[in-house]
């Protein structure tokens, strides 16, 4: 039987009910343990001569601007909403999207071309050798992902969304594959493999410009779509090994793409949309020196996005590159066991990364179905 879970995180705070000067503060407390869930109860403070706050708030001492949370926008998900009646699949999005629904997400993550929760591979122009993208079109995206983000525009016009690549398309690629680890039925020999810190983008004038143009296609072809793109990150885990859609770069190649190629097209061409480094999901600290200490970097990126192993480096950039906006990217996902232990985890995650400085936080699927497998398991 093919299963449908809805992931949701409840962020419950302490609600101040009524107060004044010279009464305590009147609070409803919200807790959850393992076994009492949602438990409500309305509760008095002590008087600061009683005893000792566990808790101190300092309003005069802002460390960072927090935007809001985010989901991503995966063809796998649209799929599985679409097992659903009329009546469910509006209570879902109403339930992650509206202002006044549950989740009340206000960031969506979109794909350009293929990743590991699409259907299967492509890209938005397989042309072997159309350097000017004459070939280019989200047709695939008009049949799946476009209508996903519709349905949530519906629930709230002032989405804001950013977008990142898994893979380039693969004629750019030294290995012509969408992956660069061999396994899960992808058809990647063992030997064309490429390894981590090793580009597997083609480091020449024509596919690095043309890839800059490729990205500046996609930002247009969703204006065109009423679907704004205020964020460009360049790749999706460039320091992962994967047999669903990857690219590997190193980080001379990463700088070089970003300082000389995507950062002055856009200056030119795409003057609003941010470029961020990202996704960084390595923690090694002298990849993120190599990429930041490129010379004129500084003058197209601003910020870079952390996930998994990513948030292990956000103290050393924070203190050696202060320049930067810093953003979280995808939630580390689990294995779907829904239980204490994973709530607990996750929730150490968000703390850790608001707590560094992040000031948006982006959430990886938020419906799937078939026990949230992927096309490549």
């Amino acid at each position: 039987m093919t299963k449908l879970r809805i992931l949701s995180l409840l962020l419950i705070c302490l609600t101040c009910i009524q107060c004044n000067n010279t009464e305590p503060l009147s609070m409803l407390q919200v807790s959850t343990t393992t076994n009492q869930p949602w438990q409500l109860q309305f509760i008095k403070s002590k008087n600061e001569k009683e005893a000792n706050a566990d808790i101190e708030i300092f309003l005069t001492d802002q460390k960072q601007t927090f935007y809001g949370w985010g989901t991503s926008f995966n063809e796998l998900g649209w799929d599985a909403l679409n097992m659903l009646s009329e009546a469910e699949q509006q209570e879902i999005i109403h339930n992650i999207f509206s202002p006044e629904g549950d989740l009340r997400y206000q960031i969506g993550r979109i794909p350009v071309g293929a990743n590991d929760y699409a259907r299967d591979w492509y890209s938005c122009n397989e042309v072997d050798g159309d350097f000017e993208m004459k070939n280019f079109n989200i047709d695939r995206d008009k049949q799946t992902l476009i209508p996903f983000i519709r349905r949530a525009q519906q629930q709230n016009p002032d989405l804001k969304f950013w977008a990142s690549p898994w893979s380039p398309p693969q004629w750019m690629k030294t290995n012509k594959h969408y992956a660069n680890a061999s396994g899960g039925g992808n058809g990647l020999a063992p030997e064309n493999q490429v390894p981590r810190l090793q580009d597997q983008f083609i480091m020449e004038d024509d596919y690095l410009d043309a890839y800059a143009l490729y990205f500046s296609k996609f930002i247009k072809a969703y204006e065109a779509e009423d679907i704004p793109i205020y964020r460009l990150m360049y790749q999706n885990e460039a320091y992962q090994f994967s047999i669903y859609p990857n690219c590997s770069w190193s980080p001379e190649g990463s700088a070089k793409f970003n300082t000389e190629y995507l950062g002055p097209y856009f200056e030119k061409h795409h003057p609003d949309v941010e470029l961020f480094m990202g996704t960084m999901n390595t923690g090694t600290h002298d990849t993120f020196r190599k990429i930041l200490s490129y010379p004129n970097i500084s003058s197209y990126i601003d910020g870079v996005g952390f996930q998994w192993e990513g948030r292990k480096a956000i103290d050393m950039v924070k203190e050696e590159f202060p320049g930067y906006r810093l953003v979280q990217t995808e939630s580390e996902c689990g294995s779907g066991t829904f239980d204490w232990g994973a709530a607990v985890h996750t929730n150490n995650i968000i703390r850790d990364y608001i707590n560094k400085g992040c000031e948006d936080y982006t959430f990886w699927n938020v419906i799937l179905k078939d026990d949230g497998a992927s096309a490549w398991g």
